[in-house]
């Protein structure tokens, strides 16, 4: 392509393209409210100290019970099952609650427990509207 017929398909591209711009209907439709100084008074965040609670799930039938609780600088307690469960939960967050703490679940199953287990687990602390995470780690052969 010569250097002329380039110029000359640049001039046809422009010439459409202004024409374009001068048939369209161009508005300023909307007006945005730009910000100015505030007039409300700053709202203050409530700071709660939050307390790690690490629940292990192990396997049905343990003789120690099927549940583990462990809370930093404290010995672990153990529950037979979901509803010993749920009291042992419900007992530690009314005592962190009176202190002003928010617990934290972090719930750890052990590898070789079902995964209904944990989804029963899971559940428990949405019914109880626990603050809850799920730790999962992988053996060396699934990885």
């Amino acid at each position: 392509m010569s250097g002329s017929m380039l110029m000359r398909l640049i001039d046809v591209v422009l010439i459409i393209l202004f024409g374009f711009i001068g048939i369209s209907d161009i508005q300023n439709k909307t007006q945005l409210k730009l910000p100015g100084q505030s007039t409300s008074e700053p709202i203050q965040e409530e700071i709660v100290e939050k307390v790690f609670v690490q629940l292990v799930i192990h396997n049905i039938g343990r003789e120690l019970g099927e549940f583990e609780i462990y809370i930093e600088g404290e010995r672990p307690i153990n529950a037979q099952d979901l509803p010993a469960l749920r009291a042992a939960l419900r007992a530690l967050d009314n005592r962190f609650e009176a202190v002003g703490r928010k617990m934290i679940v972090i719930i750890d199953p052990e590898e070789d427990v079902t995964m209904q287990r944990t989804v029963d687990v899971f559940d428990l602390c949405e019914q109880e509207n626990y603050i809850k995470s799920i730790d999962f780690r992988f053996s060396d052969e699934q990885v």
